[in-house]
C-alpha cells in the first residue's frame, strides 16, 4: 500500500479570479492567443511550496525507512 494524504480547504479566491479576469481582457485587446486559467496559478502556487518544502516531494523507501 502506498501512503497518500488528501486534505481539503475553502478558500476566497475572489481577488485572483478578478485578477485572472483582468489578464484575460489585457491578452484579448493586444490579440494574445492565451487565456490564463486558475491553473496556472494553482501550479506556481505548488511549485513555490515544493521548493520552499521538498520533503513534500518525497517518496518513503521500500523498506519505510527513509525518504527518497
Amino acid at each position: 500500500m502506498i501512503p497518500h494524504v488528501t486534505h481539503f480547504d475553502r478558500t476566497d479566491i475572489t481577488e485572483l479570479e478578478n485578477f485572472r479576469k483582468e489578464q484575460n481582457k489585457e491578452a484579448e485587446k493586444r490579440k494574445l492567443d492565451v487565456k490564463i486559467t486558475p491553473v496556472v496559478f494553482i501550479m506556481k502556487a505548488v511549485a513555490s511550496a515544493l521548493e520552499a518544502f521538498p520533503r513534500f516531494n518525497s517518496s518513503i523507501s521500500e523498506d519505510a525507512q527513509r525518504l527518497t
